[in-house]
């Protein structure tokens, strides 16, 4: 390259580096790289390279190589980690291919590359062009390296994004379009730098510092914003949004780029907290800085820096404007990943940035990074901003009450845990939410938590400091007379009305007035007070102890023009007690969006069109009009769709129907928002799978050998046929999984996912149709794997040739072939991890490998292979805690066993996919994905993780959320349901949200379906008189007051019933004898090391006393074999203990028989028999156990029971009989037994009380108290009669339909001499009679006769029947009932297979709910 040489021609070998760069995605054709890792450039003009080539690279206004903006380098023959380097490649005669390497810290940004060759006396470098270097989190020695590949894939590569809104009590979501590689973005991000302030100020050293994530992320904080310079979004947070955007229209960041970019680097109009974080994310993204955004709940905003939040009322409860410091409902920033060289290795990884303009550091608006972990820590004095993102999340809370016209504060209460609640980001891989709450701080109220702030407010010399507007020790410590609450009472949703409950509970010992200002305002999200919707006063009086609740309801026509986009409401409740302290109740509503449906109408296939169909509903009762669709989505539409929708009638439906043409492969997410003049930024999106059309040509030739040119033409095409086969790879074009073949042989053909699924240990087929027959020298191996990153050391991966084992027990064999295509034989291990698994196909040909993905199978433990450790040898079991869809639940207590029906459905659509997702969402999942996945082989490990994944209290996306007390509200009363394939659809539906709300039969019936479905023997068992001992001391402690009144203190209770999993598998890990039943329970009564979970405990070892054992077995041991105490609480506050009862707990064990829907009772596989001397030694073995050696006969004390006395025998007995059977609807009579047991005259007082209860034995409202007294003769017995009128218990009856009655007998004169009669009555429910024919045929349709009763003593009203068969419910609205009437109706159904379905009743009304009547319908063959 001489003087006057021409330009050389460079190729930039854009697809092949691209690839290697994981810059695939960018839609620029200029080469985009990754710091610290080699790319390919190939150009002409130059003779012997090695020796004469110099190369520069250089970016920035002024290159500098002490800036370290400029380098030159030679040709080497090694690639330096330290800096720029050329490795040579290859030459040609006229061009050369070399290898160049930037060091792992360079500059990034847009780079120049030059060539000038030392040996031609040139001067100056010819340019070979341009190219953009990026960070690198692939590269060990990036700062912004990030080791684990999912979170490369998800942080830097992901384009959507799911973005958490709300408030605390309220968390929704919406989808976001980062579209950090769409058209010139990238070009758009460094412009984005080049209009910093930091680049106008002092363009040359701002270049030279684009090497450090940290200094480009705070410059890009501040450019976001466009408060100081020419940023991106102008915030506006007024409500009023003329002359620009709603900041809730936006859907994605590529539409606010493009137009900052067309309108001349203008700011756009406008943006809140959520877009500033979006824009943000898509620009670090872009430049290759592993970020995402995090929502905290009830942030806190900080103004002067002391840590706390001031938040001001006045008199008629409305909050006022006038601090500076406020508490947003919600907040969204970023974190972005990289090391801390200048904090120090502790403070690396995930980095607070804020682009949202709250507050000025150092002198612009920007914010971060602030190390996350020093947030944690408190060490609020490291660098950037950290005392501001401390606050966010850890401020204490100051509620004051002022006075405008004096300007005097009064301090109403102070708190601090309310702010930093429920932080959010999305899951990696998944469009879940994950809680990051305890990675910003310890537990709130913990000592951690107060010691870390009182360290933080000493950095920040806080403490020490005079703070006039502080409140005093004596005011922060005051305490209210009484309490208040608002409750929702029903739906949250815009176009409804809004209804509330004010509660107020009276906390003093005598009678309150109390007078209260309520209002509702509408607000903006940061809780700024828009439009005032409601106010109302009351005054009131609370009797001791007294709770009222005050309705409140506030009409959609009220509210619906004060409305906010944010559709957000603030209610308050000043409430001035006179003679006391103020106190204010407040409350935060968050109103759904109506709903709106995306269908796609067909497969999603590359470059061919698909119908799109989006379905919205008006839901209020009148027009709406100006409604438009705006639709995105990346590879799916260019640019956005934007659809006029016509008006819309009250409660009419709209479909817009459109088509997109996708033109990349994979999950890719359709975003919706609509608009109308009611109703604004309705927002939706749907993921949709797209995949490589198959379209192919097929050529024919006819070939007619008429001649010798004939034969020559033949040998000729013959020829060409084998060098065809030489240069064409051995790909397999079809596959068939032999779906019914596999499926008979593997006991899953009921399964009704279409992908293959088989049981471990035992062999499946497949058949592989080829592109050409298999040459010589070609061989086949297959490749199973499982979980983001299979391994062969975890056995998450393997590798085996045909016809031999491999290292980790999976084989293959190839079976009988045909033409085209070939049979082979695949098994795996008896212990082979459980789940979804990749199929691969390896085909050696030569020195060349490749592989070929086959498809997906699903794996599952089989219980009928001999090596599995879920195998159960006999049928007829394996039939049922398998294979059987139908149920039966024991319910009642221990002198009343119902049964109930509930289908499991675990063969049901969508139902294994969800089984294996909940897997997927456990908290030990996201903890270590790998080492998670690599135990799905171990059935103990698996319950155990779903037995925590039930439940919903860890945080962990899990089933159900628990609820013993309290009304239901909108949600569903766990009596309603009748199985669990509806549960977990809807878990499914709402994004894996809990399901409101479960008790202990539901938890049971869901994880058994569970449990089945992935193919683990199991079965449902009732405890009656079930023990929770809280503090295992292997007692029980009920406690009355001295009228025999049952209280609800103490922490041990004794359940009427409980309901567990056991489920069939062997203990490796304890030993062979304690193989078999496991019990697991997924109801969350206690933590088990951390987390809502129980099990698996063996049975042998309950039985036994090895309460020592793994896993929970003392807790399990104590359900049915504690001591019961019950215990006087007298006025002083002294105990007295009344009896202790051995024998009382763990009784009549239950499960459903094998076959049949009889009743098996199980005691004996728990216990020996009571009383017996091996369960009093199995006893004192357990408490030795616990409490050591020296363990005394009948040892049964409470932990304080060395301050109390236990009563003297009152030498009387006593004992409640029902007269008749007890009925719901008609008056209960028991009669009360007392017998005189001595000589001595007796005079015996009797205090009787009866309270409803749970069927935790919970009392909730006591109906009857009376009082009366008996003389007793020499061995002399009596009956006392006791009516409970229907008129009493009718309204305090919960749907267990339980009463308590207990009857304290003292005997006079004999100084505390007491006797305690208690009975549990369970109310018997009208029967629901399910008449059908004596013999019904599949295929034939079959009328059953309901009949169903009111048994009250007044008529009942809103009749509804549910009609439930396997998963389809029917809802019959029914006629209003008279006193006592019995009605029936005709149902009919066609049965589509054979064998027994269970065809399950729900009868409700006004006054009473979930009467429940099943029956078992054998279906015959036609």
């Amino acid at each position: 390259m001489g003087q006057g040489a021409t330009q050389p021609s460079t190729n930039w070998h854009l697809k092949e580096n691209a690839k290697d760069h994981h810059t695939s995605k960018f839609s620029s054709k200029e080469l985009i790289v990754r710091r610290g890792q080699a790319f390919l450039v190939t150009f002409n003009g130059t003779e012997q390279p090695e020796q004469n080539l110099i190369f520069i690279a250089e970016t920035g206004p002024k290159p500098s190589k002490l800036a370290k903006t400029q380098a030159t380098f030679g040709i080497s023959s090694t690639v330096s980690k330290e800096s720029w380097s050329a490795v040579l490649q290859s030459t040609s005669s006229n061009s050369v291919s070399i290898s160049i390497s930037s060091p792992p810290n360079a500059v990034v940004g847009r780079y120049k590359l030059s060539v000038q060759s030392t040996s031609s006396g040139s001067s100056s470098p010819a340019s070979l062009g341009t190219f953009v270097l990026l960070f690198n989190p692939w590269s060990s020695g990036d700062d912004v390296f990030m080791s684990n590949k999912a979170e490369c894939e998800e942080y830097v590569l992901e384009e959507f994004g799911i973005i958490f809104a709300g408030n605390k009590n309220h968390i929704n979501s919406f989808g976001w379009n980062f579209g950090q590689f769409q058209g010139d973005i990238i070009n758009i991000c460094l412009s984005m730098l080049d209009r910093s302030l930091s680049y106008r100020q002092d363009p040359a050293t701002d270049v030279s510092h684009r090497n450090d994530p940290k200094y480009l992320g705070r410059v890009l904080s501040a450019m976001v914003n466009a408060n100081d310079d020419q940023g991106v979004l102008l915030g506006n947070w007024s409500g009023n949004y003329e002359g620009g955007k709603s900041p809730s229209s936006w859907t994605g960041s590529g539409e606010i780029l493009q137009n900052w970019k067309k309108s001349g680097f203008k700011p756009v109009r406008y943006g809140q907290c959520w877009v500033f974080a979006a824009v943000l994310t898509t620009v670090l993204r872009c430049l290759g800085i592993p970020t995402r955004t995090i929502t905290n709940f009830s942030s806190a905003h900080d103004a002067d820096g002391n840590l706390r939040v001031d938040e001001f009322y006045d008199d008629s409860g409305n909050h006022l404007n006038r601090a500076a410091d406020s508490i947003w409902n919600f907040h969204v920033w970023n974190e972005s990943w990289f090391s801390r060289s200048d904090l120090g290795p502790s403070y690396s990884g995930w980095q607070i940035l804020d682009a949202t303009p709250q507050e000025e550091s150092g002198g612009i608006y920007q914010c971060g990074p602030a190390s996350r972990n020093a947030i944690k820590e408190g060490d609020v004095d490291l660098d950037y901003d950290c005392p501001f993102v401390f606050a966010e999340v850890n401020a204490d809370c100051m509620y004051w009450n002022y006075d405008p016209a004096t300007g005097k504060k009064t301090l109403i209460f102070s708190k601090s845990t309310d702010i930093g609640q429920f932080i959010s980001t999305k899951a990696v891989g998944r469009d879940n939410r994950v809680d990051v709450t305890n990675d910003y701080k310890y537990e709130e109220g913990s000592r951690k938590e107060r010691d870390i702030f009182k360290k933080a407010r000493k950095k920040l010399g806080l403490e020490d400091k005079f703070d006039p507007t502080a409140p005093t020790p004596q005011e922060i410590d005051q305490k209210p007379d009484i309490s208040g609450k608002f409750k929702v009472d029903g739906s949250l949703e815009v176009g409804k009305d809004l209804s509330l409950i004010l509660v107020l509970a009276n906390l003093q010992s005598d009678a309150k007035t109390v007078h209260i200002n309520m209002t509702a305002w509408s607000t903006l999200y940061t809780r700024r007070p828009v439009n005032e919707i409601w106010k109302d006063s009351i005054s009131l009086t609370l009797s001791p102890k007294e709770e009222k609740h005050f309705p409140i309801k506030i009409p959609y026509i009220e509210y619906h023009q004060q409305l906010t986009t944010d559709n957000m409401i603030q209610v308050t409740a000043l409430c001035r007690v006179e003679g006391g302290i103020q106190v204010l109740v407040q409350r935060d509503i968050t109103l759904d969006n109506p709903a709106i449906d995306i269908q796609v109408l067909g497969e999603a296939k590359v470059n061919k069109e698909v119908d799109v169909e989006v379905i919205f509903t008006n839901p209020i009762d009148m027009e709406v009009m100006d409604c438009v669709l705006r639709v995105e989505g990346n590879d799916l539409l260019r640019g956005i769709l934007e659809i006029d929708v016509p008006p819309l009638q009250a409660s009419e439906k709209s479909s817009t129907k459109f088509k997109l043409i996708p033109f990349e492969t994979g999950p890719k997410h359709l975003l919706v928002n609509f608009s109308c003049d009611r109703f604004a930024d309705i927002k939706t999106f749907k993921k949709i799978n797209v995949t490589l059309r198959k379209d192919s040509a097929v050529f024919f030739v006819e070939i007619i050998p008429t001649s010798s040119y004939s034969k020559l033409l033949l040998s000729v095409l013959a020829a060409f046929s084998r060098l065809f086969f030489c240069f064409t790879d051995l790909t397999p074009t079809h596959i068939s999984w032999q779906p019914s073949i596999n499926a008979g042989t593997h006991h899953t053909d009921r399964y009704a996912n279409t992908e293959l699924t088989v049981r471990r240990g035992e062999a499946f087929t497949i058949t592989l149709y080829f592109n050409r027959p298999q040459q010589t020298g070609e061989s086949l191996a297959f490749v199973t794997e499982i979980g983001p990153y299979p391994s062969e050391s975890h056995h998450t991966k393997a590798v085996f040739n045909l016809s031999e084992v491999g290292a980790s027990g999976w084989s293959a064999a190839q079976g009988p072939s045909e033409s085209g295509y070939t049979n082979f034989t695949i098994s795996s291990p008896a212990n082979a991890v459980i789940g979804r698994y990749n199929l691969i196909l390896q085909v050696t040909s030569g020195n060349k490998i490749f592989s070929r993905f086959l498809g997906q199978f699903v794996l599952l433990f089989n219980p009928w292979c001999p090596g599995d450790d879920v195998y159960m040898a006999n049928e007829n079991e394996r039939q049922e805690y398998v294979l059987n869809e139908n149920g039966i639940i024991f319910v009642g207590n221990a002198k009343y066993i119902e049964a109930r029906g509930w289908y499991y459905g675990q063969f049901q659509d969508h139902l294994l996919n969800t089984c294996l997702t909940m897997l997927d969402l456990s908290l030990y999942y996201r903890q270590d994905p790998a080492i998670d996945v690599s135990r799905r082989g171990d059935p103990k490990y698996v319950g155990r993780v779903i037995s925590s994944m039930i439940n919903g209290n860890d945080n962990d996306n899990g089933v159900l959320l628990g609820k013993w007390q309290g009304s239901f509200h909108s949600h569903e009363n766990p009596s309603r349901w009748d199985g669990s394939v509806v549960i977990l659809q809807k878990w499914r539906q709402d994004n894996y949200k809990p399901v409101q709300y479960g008790q202990c039969w539901v938890f049971a019936g869901v994880m058994c379906t569970v449990l089945r479905c992935l193919g683990i023997p199991t079965r449902l068992v009732s405890n009656f008189n079930s023990a929770h001992d809280v503090d295992r001391n292997l007692s029980i402690d009920k406690y009355y007051d001295s009228s025999g009144k049952s209280l609800n203190i103490g922490k041990d209770s004794t359940w009427d019933y409980h309901v567990w999993n056991e489920s069939w598998f062997i203990r490796s890990d304890l030993g062979t004898s304690f193989n078999g039943w496991q019990v697991l329970d997924a109801t969350p009564q206690e933590q088990s090391k951390g987390l809502f979970q129980c099990g698996p405990a063996s049975v042998v070892a309950i039985k036994e006393g090895d309460v020592d054992l793994d896993y929970d077995t003392l807790f399990v041991y104590t359900e049915v074999n504690a001591d019961c105490n019950r215990w006087i609480v007298y006025s002083d506050g002294t105990k007295k203990r009344v009896y202790c009862d051995t024998e009382i707990i763990g009784r009549f064990i239950s499960t459903k028989a094998v076959g049949s829907n009889s009743r098996v009772d199980i005691t004996y596989n728990y216990k020996y028999p009571e009383g017996s001397s091996e369960e009093r030694r199995v006893y004192k073995k357990a408490l030795a156990k616990i409490l050591g050696s020296n363990i005394t006969e009948g040892h049964t004390e409470s932990p304080d029971e060395r301050s109390s006395e236990t009563l003297r025998n009152p030498g009387i007995s006593g004992k409640f009989k029902l007269a008749e059977p007890p009925v719901f609807g008609k008056d209960v009579t028991l009669i009360l037994t007392l017998n005189n047991l001595s000589s001595d005259h007796k005079t015996v007082k009797v205090d009787m009380s009866a309270s409803t209860i749970l069927y935790t034995r919970r009392a909730v409202a006591e109906i009857l108290k009376a009082t009366t007294s008996v003389d007793l003769g020499s061995k002399q017995g009596k009956h006392i009669r006791v009516k409970i009128p229907y008129s009493y218990y009718g309204k305090y009856l919960t749907t267990d339909k339980r009463i308590q009655v207990t009857a304290l007998c003292e005997v006079m004169h004999m100084h505390g001499a007491k006797l305690l009669v208690e009975k549990t009555i369970i109310l018997e429910d009208t029967n629901i009679i399910i008449k059908i024919p004596r013999r019904v045929v599949v295929n034939k349709a079959v009328t059953l006769e309901i009949s169903y009763a009111n048994p009250l003593p007044e008529p009942v009203d809103r009749c509804v029947l549910l009609v439930t068969l396997m998963n389809q419910q029917v809802k019959i609205h029914l006629a209003r009932l008279a006193p006592r009437e019995r009605s029936k109706i005709y149902f009919e159904f066609t049965p589509r297979r054979t064998g027994p379905l269970q065809l399950q009743v729900d009868f409700s009304c006004d006054k009473f709910s979930h009467v429940k009547g099943f029956v078992t319908i054998a279906v015959a063959p036609a």
